[in-house]
């Protein structure tokens, strides 16, 4: 799966939750719905990464941890794009 790919699954699962403000006068908010989900998505990516630091030493054997990472970042960087 790509970066872009893995983005756009992880913003998509918390569309699914994402909560928005009620307007009176437009009803809820499509867009603050949108950064709503983005933020769940980047907080997630965050964790992961953050994570790999703390069992880095278990898993070191199996993964190459600078591409792992790598790859999470641009993750990251594709829920800004959406």
């Amino acid at each position: 799966m790509t970066p872009k790919e893995k983005a756009k699954e992880l913003f998509n699962e918390f569309h699914k939750h994402a909560q928005s403000d009620w307007c009176s006068q437009s009803g809820y908010d499509k867009n603050q719905r949108i950064e709503n989900a983005k933020q769940c998505a980047l907080i997630c990516v965050d964790e992961i990464i953050s994570l790999n630091y703390q069992v880095k030493k278990e898993i070191e054997h199996k993964f190459n941890m600078n591409l792992w990472i790598k790859e999470w970042q641009e993750v990251k960087q594709e829920i800004f794009k959406l």
